[in-house]
């Protein structure tokens, strides 16, 4: 009796666990920048006459997380990102926060994301320079891209 109500828990868990994957997935697929509608997520990105906008950083986890440090030389850039907080009786107990900072001083510029709201969304940054991002989570599964022009 105890192995096979180990064996239904553990199947419970697994079917439970895809569930919550194909979800993310759903959110992450919608990570891309428009930087014609800043708050809103295109689904591929837009092309200029200068030059192209491409991913060129992209993380993923479920804890805090300090990046390595990036340049961007044109403006504006964007931070997409994507939240799957883990929910309990209905109620959403993750949270995600990304903040913008400058690497020469350390300094924080920008909160791109602050939210326990399942979705994917992105924040622009009117900014060049060196930078990292860092990474504040919890209870969630994350992904984050910086997109810019290269």
């Amino acid at each position: 009796m105890g192995k096979l109500l180990t064996f239904i828990i553990g199947f419970i868990i697994c079917a439970a666990m895809v569930v919550f994957w194909s979800g993310f997935d759903a959110l992450l697929s919608s990570i891309r920048p428009d930087f014609a509608q800043p708050a809103t997520p295109a689904e591929t990105p837009p092309t200029t006459t200068e030059s192209q906008i491409e991913k060129i950083k992209e993380w993923s986890g479920s804890d805090n997380m300090t990046t390595e440090i990036f340049t961007i030389t044109e403006q504006p850039w964007a931070i997409g990102w994507a939240n799957n907080p883990e929910v309990v009786s209905g109620t959403s107990i993750g949270y995600l926060q990304i903040t913008v900072n400058d690497a020469s001083t350390g300094l924080p510029i920008s909160v791109a994301a602050n939210t326990m709201a399942p979705k994917a969304d992105q924040s622009n940054v009117y900014q060049e320079g060196t930078f990292y991002l860092t990474i504040n989570a919890a209870n969630t599964q994350w992904a984050v891209q910086v997109w810019a022009r290269q």
